[in-house]
């Protein structure tokens, strides 16, 4: 998953990025 951010960062997708990095927290803070 992290790859997934990685490549999302260096295509420029930062919006995206911070979404699914947001979710990702969220999920661990089970």
């Amino acid at each position: 998953m992290n790859n997934l951010y990685n490549e999302l960062i260096q295509s420029g997708e930062y919006e995206l990025a911070e979404i699914i990095f947001n979710k990702l927290k969220e999920d661990n803070d089970d």
